[in-house]
């Protein structure tokens, strides 16, 4: 599960603080997994996620477009 193994990533970085052993972690991590695991990961640790595509208001408009709503 991928999941888990990011959330395995998570705590065994949590346990350490040896800077050479998280950097270790990461790298085995990023090796391991396919994307787009790593680049969510990634994103995450840099404090970046992937900006919405669009609002809830644009999928709204565009729903109500498309059922041929008011």
């Amino acid at each position: 599960n991928r999941m888990k193994a990011f959330a395995q990533l998570y705590q065994a970085l949590d346990e350490t603080t040896s800077a050479n052993a998280k950097v270790q972690l990461i790298a085995t991590y990023l090796q391991e997994q396919p994307e787009p695991e790593r680049t969510w990961a990634t994103a995450l640790f840099l404090g970046n996620t992937p900006k919405k595509p669009f609002t809830a208001t644009q999928l709204k408009l565009w729903a109500c477009e498309k059922a041929q709503l008011p």
